[in-house]
């Protein structure tokens, strides 16, 4: 009977020993398994949420607010439409306008918007009306007067740019232009030349030898167009366009060979610029 009850026990001892082996070897296979899972599994990428986006800016109550953020819609890029927001700009400019029929600022912003638009003529003429009565407003509309081949009004509102700031070399150069329209080269020749005279941006002073030497090959002098054509080499020795009129120039003059080399360079820049 002593025996029995000892076997018993040993027996239920074992039980216990094999029970608590066999949870612990199934822990240990479900701890390995669970391992090896997030070995071979790449980490999950847990997104936040976006913050919200800010709130939109209040909607403009008067003209001023109008005209600033047609100012700033101006200057907004389209990424769908792959453009600048010029019809917004519009669209608040003339806002602007209504509810302040002589705000001058309204008028030449909105004309600005649109600078190859015959309606941008009628802006700046009310621009002016109402207050801007500059010169830089004055070579605005001349430059809308010339996009609608209006070249007399062009060029009286070159002259009367030049008339309100007689130092300003655009004026002077845009009545150039204006000039050799009109078939004007002697005048236009005179412009360039007072134009140099003024400018102040060393970059700008090249396009204003560059015009004259047009206008002196135009006019039959060669040497002084060559002279000029090489002036704006100097300025900006990439610029293959000046290499071209030189070399046309050359050739008119004669001299084959210079314009063969100056034809070449320009193919050369040309084809470095293109990549």
């Amino acid at each position: 009977m002593k025996k029995r009850l000892i076997w018993t026990l040993i027996l239920a001892l074992f039980a216990l020993w094999f029970s608590a082996e066999w949870r612990c070897w199934q822990l240990r296979v479900r701890l390995e398994n669970l391992i090896t899972v997030q070995n071979n599994t790449p980490a999950r990428v847990v997104y936040l949420p976006s913050p919200p986006p800010p709130p939109p800016d209040p909607e403009p109550v008067d003209a001023e607010g109008f005209n600033k953020r047609g100012l700033a819609r101006e200057h907004q890029f389209i990424e769908w439409a792959q453009e600048f927001n010029v019809k917004g700009a519009i669209a608040d400019f003339t806002k602007a306008i209504e509810l302040k029929p002589d705000y001058a600022d309204a008028y030449k912003n909105r004309a600005e918007a649109k600078p190859f638009d015959v309606k941008a003529i009628a802006d700046y003429t009310k621009a002016i009306e109402f207050g801007h009565n500059d010169a830089d407003t004055y070579i605005r509309r001349g430059m809308a007067y010339s996009a609608s081949q209006d070249w007399a009004a062009e060029l009286a509102d070159y002259s009367k740019a030049i008339e309100i700031d007689p130092s300003n070399a655009a004026a002077y150069h845009a009545r150039g232009v204006a000039k050799v329209s009109l078939y004007d080269l002697n005048g236009a020749i005179q412009d360039y030349t007072k134009s140099i005279e003024l400018e102040t941006n060393r970059e700008q002073v090249e396009f204003h030898y560059k015009e004259r030497g047009y206008a002196r090959k135009q006019n039959g002098d060669y040497d002084g167009a060559i002279a000029d054509f090489t002036k704006t080499i100097k300025l900006d020795p990439i610029f293959w366009y000046a290499f071209e009129l030189r070399g046309e120039a050359k050739k008119a003059k004669g001299d084959l060979t210079g314009a063969k080399l100056d034809f070449a360079k320009a193919e050369e820049l040309k084809s470095h610029q293109r990549h």
